[in-house]
């Protein structure tokens, strides 16, 4: 928050003046209206009005009163470090990937060398997809993606997450069991969902990486998928559970972006993502949490797709 202050300190964006201030005068009051502010020293900030009139004894308007927030240039400040990640992130998982491809022309590799050098290639091309990625997340909290579906195997989107997994898992001790409607799986079989396949393949990637971080040492992933009824509709349930419990300061937020709690160099923006992943997808994300019976994260995806 910057001050206090009256409205003619600041600069309501040309064009907007006159509606803002018989707005203002109308209703008493304005809340989150764009403006720019000059600090003492020049410097103009895109910002946030909430204001409202001051009125003398009589009714009769004696001016203007407002708090400034710099939430539009922390949001804009925001967008340009993502993108600025994004380019520099891209550079060196292209010369990974070429050299495990280099690697992999070789002659004199061992069978576990070879292995490795492949998961390599292929960890930072899912990678570098991840990164493109999150121009398409930026357009969903925009409302502005356009959803491309597909008949997807979620089981081999599950397997494919699970191996790329697998160091954490090994790191935390962890186990995982599949179900599919109740019955163990291995998945090797088929459970078809209408989707986009990476943005899905992002969401269940970060709430699974979640619920490892989230399980206690030697825990159990369980991941069951399912068919529910809600409000009359269909969907496929992809449970996620770990017997961790959400801490108690972040459950309000749990969804919101820079939610987070205990995790060194956590980004609070999985939970964040995969929800506007689901919702652009028709569907939802629920979460129950309890000492009781640990955390279960439910995704739910419609089954019948219906796209505006």
């Amino acid at each position: 928050m910057i001050d206090r202050l009256n409205v003619e300190e600041i600069y309501v964006y040309p064009g907007d003046r006159d509606t803002f201030q018989q707005e203002i005068e109308a209703k008493g009051s304005v809340r989150d209206y764009e403006v720019k502010f000059c600090k003492k020293s020049g410097t103009e900030m895109d910002c946030l009005l909430t204001g409202s009139v001051r009125r003398s004894s009589n009714g009769s308007i004696v001016g203007y009163q407002g708090i400034v927030t710099e939430q539009k240039r922390i949001e804009r400040l925001r967008d340009d470090v993502h993108r600025m990640m994004r380019h520099d992130l891209k550079s060196p998982l292209i010369g990974i990937i070429g050299l495990a491809g280099l690697l992999l022309k070789s002659k004199n590799l061992t069978d576990k060398q070879d292995s490795a050098a492949c998961m390599i290639q292929e960890l930072g091309e899912r990678m570098l997809g991840f990164i493109d990625r999150t121009r398409d997340l930026f357009q969903m909290e925009q409302g502005s993606y356009t959803l491309k579906p597909q008949e997807v195997n979620i089981c081999s989107v599950l397997q494919r997450i699970k191996k790329t997994l697998k160091p954490l898992a090994l790191k935390k001790n962890t186990g995982f069991v599949f179900t599919i409607y109740g019955q163990p799986t291995h998945l090797k079989g088929e459970y078809m969902i209408l989707c986009e396949e990476a943005l899905v393949e992002v969401m269940f990637a970060n709430l699974i990486k979640n619920a490892i971080e989230a399980s206690p040492e030697g825990g159990t992933i369980r991941i069951s998928i399912d068919t529910v009824e809600r409000s009359g509709q269909d969907f496929h349930s992809i449970d996620i559970h770990n017997t961790g419990v959400v801490p108690m300061e972040i459950c309000e937020n749990f969804f919101k972006p820079y939610t987070t709690s205990g995790k060194d160099g956590g980004t609070g923006l999985g939970t964040h993502n995969a929800l506007l992943v689901a919702r652009t997808h028709k569907g939802d994300i629920m979460f129950t949490t309890s000492e009781e019976e640990g955390t279960h994260v439910t995704v739910c995806l419609p089954k019948n797709l219906a796209l505006d």
